[in-house]
């Protein structure tokens, strides 16, 4: 039975590729018929009615192909399929329906109380299974809307994976506790990462919020080669990559083009540009078939005016991918066991800066060890006289703060932000213990700190600026 199954289907694969779509409609019906739990075939189903301008059957495939995505653990699949709904003209309580099963899976847990599933009106799939832990729904439904549907086009914004995203401004994404007054800084913990099989932000709303958030998300299919966003240019929304593959480049100092990431399913992008607006520091271009999430900021506020917690979330998770970027990237951290950057990334602290506050102040004992992640500051050494002279400037991945640590010593240099941006903090005694503590490490933090001494020292001498990259404090 299997081996028919797998001959039927490919015989449904390549009719479809020859433009015979009634006919692999047919062949994909056939197989449901003997596995009715296979997602993949009910996505099938769903694409070819969709395909074919059947609207109303590939409506209710695609509300089973959900169900069926649901049933099999695959939660980006299967709000892909309820998103698809929309599309093909079911009405809006349809997908609102779906979106609630989806919920009861994924969502956010509560203490025991009705579950959504049990609300009237959801019933049993045909040939569907109740998927364990929510109640059926009736209809019948397909896949996420996955496959390169006609009248689907690019869509310019994204940002998040490493290099990617705007830089962000002081303050808080909509819908978050905003700082006490104008500049002021909001300092916060990084927040945990999730459970194990959790969905980035929809896993931390509760059923509600899940269902408005889901509401307003639109799905993109790309071709390969074609750019899902592209560096310098206004971001304006984050992605999730729902099926395919695509790359990610960004540009260096002397023009050359570098791949620095690969996007794969599963994957979240674009966080930043929810959060401030900027350009895109890199391009994600699709390497094959590529089918996405798209939420843009304009209706994520939206969502978040009526559910705060939306806000909170996509600020929350756009904290810890910086983090997690720092502990990947940064040479301090190479070396550290998973433990360790766990633990470490406990006791960082997100800042967010306004534009002229002072980090450090020459003279003053150093508190912390600095990240910068957004934005450029620049040393200053206060000399007799008022004279003061510009070290080079620190950009992102950029570290300082250390030598008065290291040294038990005051400050060797103010330190001002030139931009809005956002730094990660570590309080000397988490920097003790995790970063002094580690065999190699001292000496490394040493030496950098007896280097840019030893600069500091000549710049007071010479009264000259020194070139960038020579100096960091």
């Amino acid at each position: 039975m299997a081996e028919s199954r797998g001959t039927s289907r490919e015989r449904a694969v390549q009719l479809a590729s020859e433009g015979k779509l009634e006919e692999a409609l047919a062949e994909y019906q056939g197989v449901a018929k003997g596995a009715p739990d296979d997602a993949e075939v009910r996505q099938k189903v769903a694409e070819l009615y969709e395909w074919l301008g059947r609207k109303p059957e590939a409506a209710a495939a695609y509300e089973t192909a959900a169900l069926a995505w649901t049933k099999a653990d695959q939660p980006l699949r299967a709000v892909a399929a309820c998103v698809a709904l929309t599309r093909t003209g079911a009405a809006p309580a349809a997908r609102t329906r779906t979106a609630k099963v989806l919920a009861e899976r994924f969502a956010l847990a509560h203490p025991a109380g009705p579950g959504i599933g049990a609300a009237s009106g959801v019933g049993a799939g045909p040939g569907l299974g109740t998927v364990p832990g929510i109640g059926a729904v009736s209809g019948a439904g397909a896949v996420p809307g996955l496959g390169t549907v006609p009248g689907i086009g690019a869509v310019s914004g994204a940002g998040a994976v490493p290099g990617l995203g705007a830089a962000p401004g002081p303050g808080a994404v909509k819908g978050t506790p905003a700082p006490a007054g104008p500049g002021a800084s909001v300092l916060a913990p990084v927040p945990e990462a999730e459970a194990p099989g959790a969905v980035p932000i929809l896993s931390q709303l509760d059923r509600e919020a899940f269902v408005a958030l889901v509401e307003v998300l639109e799905v993109r299919a790309f071709f390969p080669g074609q750019a899902v966003v592209e560096e310098g240019r206004q971001g304006t929304s984050m992605f999730a990559l729902v099926e395919g593959r695509a790359d990610v480049s960004r540009t260096l100092e002397g023009g050359e083009r570098k791949g620095v990431a690969t996007v794969m399913p599963g994957d979240f992008f674009g966080e930043l540009a929810l959060v401030s607006e900027g350009p895109r520091l890199a391009t994600v271009t699709a390497t094959e078939r590529a089918v996405l999430l798209e939420l843009t900021r304009e209706r994520m506020e939206a969502v978040s005016a009526r559910h705060p917690q939306v806000g909170v979330a996509v600020e929350a998770f756009y904290r810890r991918r910086m983090v997690e970027n720092l502990l990947r990237s940064n040479p301090l951290f190479t070396k550290f066991t998973p433990e360790q950057k766990a633990a470490v990334s406990r006791d960082f602290q997100l800042r967010s800066v306004a534009k002229g506050e002072a980090l450090l102040t020459q003279g003053q004992p150093g508190d912390a060890f600095y990240v910068l992640l957004r934005g450029r500051c620049t040393p200053w050494l206060e000399q007799l006289h008022g004279r003061r002279v510009a070290l080079a400037e620190l950009r992102e991945g950029d570290v300082f703060g250390e030598i008065s640590l290291l040294l038990d010593k005051p400050v060797s240099a103010t330190v001002r932000a030139d931009v809005p941006g956002v730094v990660l903090r570590l309080e000397r005694a988490a920097f003790e213990k995790h970063l002094l503590s580690q065999p190699g490490l001292k000496g490394m933090l040493m030496r950098m700190g007896t280097e840019r001494l030893q600069r500091t020292a000549q710049a007071l001498a010479s009264g000259r600026v020194l070139h960038e990259g020579d100096l960091r404090v």
